[in-house]
């Protein structure tokens, strides 16, 4: 047991001058200096006239490493809460942005579309006509090339089909350069028939497009236009704006409604305004958080493990240098 109190008391008569000096200079760099130095000529004449039991200085050490642990945790509050309250607003503040690009795409939405509709309503020829013109088109890709176009247009590309030889012998010296030539010829081949076969598709549907029946009412294209997917689905280009053939029928018959794009955008904006809501609410919150961790920091207990851990792991260290040397085995040097 008296090895054990030796010990504390080693410890001990470091850590009260330490809370000493924290309470007068604060974290003064200088005052650190002088008790390291102190401790280490202390331990150095401990351990060569009288040193400390090796087994006490061990358990010894680590009960107080545990202070000294507890006062570093406590020490660092102030960033840990900083930390955490920052790490959750940063995804409270993801989350307000994400809600607010929702918000100005459906913004965008509605205004576009209010304009297309508006557009269509002034000019329902007009809005036909492009119905007809989104029909040719769809259809003109009907026109293709031809399987041996195809073929031609890959082996132009240097398409492999899956034919090489992997593990038989290859052909060399003049077979070999003659084999490669004609590849290059056949290439060149592929390269002719696909640019030809593109061009006769091009112009085939560039002449059905111009060929195809333009209507001016609304009966003649709605059926075509709502039967395939295709053509309902795709846009068309009104005015400066951009609406599906599909919406676009609906407003030249009456049947369009922005109730259910305008209730959207009333939602997200309401969440929005709620995220935004959370955001400033957290941050004043963050805010007292951190105010009133410093406020404690300044107390005396801060001050206490703001400053006097380093002290600790200075006691620590002397008391290993204090330590009777450990005993080596007979025989060994």
């Amino acid at each position: 047991m008296t090895n054990y109190i030796k010990c504390f008391v080693f410890v001990g008569s470091i850590l009260l001058p330490g809370i000493v000096m924290t309470t007068y200079f604060g974290g003064s760099p200088l005052a650190l200096a002088i008790t390291t130095v102190v401790v280490l000529m202390i331990s150095n004449v401990m351990s060569a006239s009288s040193p400390l039991d090796g087994e006490a200085v061990d358990r010894v050490y680590y009960m107080s490493a545990m202070l000294g642990a507890w006062l570093f945790f406590y020490a660092q509050s102030v960033e840990r809460t900083e930390f955490l309250g920052y790490q959750n607003l940063a995804g409270l503040r993801a989350q307000a942005s994400s809600s607010q690009d929702l918000v100005d795409r459906l913004t965008v939405d509605v205004e576009n579309v209010t304009g297309a509709a508006g557009y269509i309503e002034a000019n329902p020829e007009q809005t036909v006509r492009a119905i007809s013109r989104a029909i040719a088109g769809f259809r003109s890709f009907q026109i293709d090339m031809t399987a041996a176009e195809l073929d031609a247009c890959l082996r132009s590309s240097d398409f492999d089909f899956g034919l090489t030889d992997f593990g038989l012998d290859q052909t060399t010296g003049a077979d070999s350069i003659l084999e490669e030539q004609q590849r290059e010829m056949d290439r060149a081949l592929a390269e002719q028939t696909c640019s030809a076969a593109r061009t006769r598709v091009d112009q085939e549907r560039l002449e059905f497009i111009q060929a195809f029946p333009i209507a001016t009412e609304l009966d003649e294209v709605e059926e075509a236009a709502l039967a395939e997917r295709g053509i309902s689905q795709s846009f068309l280009r009104l005015g400066g704006y951009d609406l599906t053939v599909e919406a676009a029928i609906a407003v030249l018959k009456g049947e369009f409604s922005m109730d259910e794009r305008i209730n959207e955008l009333e939602v997200a904006r309401a969440n929005l305004n709620q995220d935004i809501e959370t955001v400033r609410a957290k941050s004043d919150e963050l805010a007292l958080q951190i105010e009133a961790e410093k406020e404690r920091s300044a107390s005396f207990a801060g001050q206490v493990s703001l400053f006097l851990w380093p002290y600790v792991l200075i006691a620590l260290l002397g008391l290993k240098l204090a330590r009777a040397p450990k005993k080596r085995p007979p025989g060994q040097p």
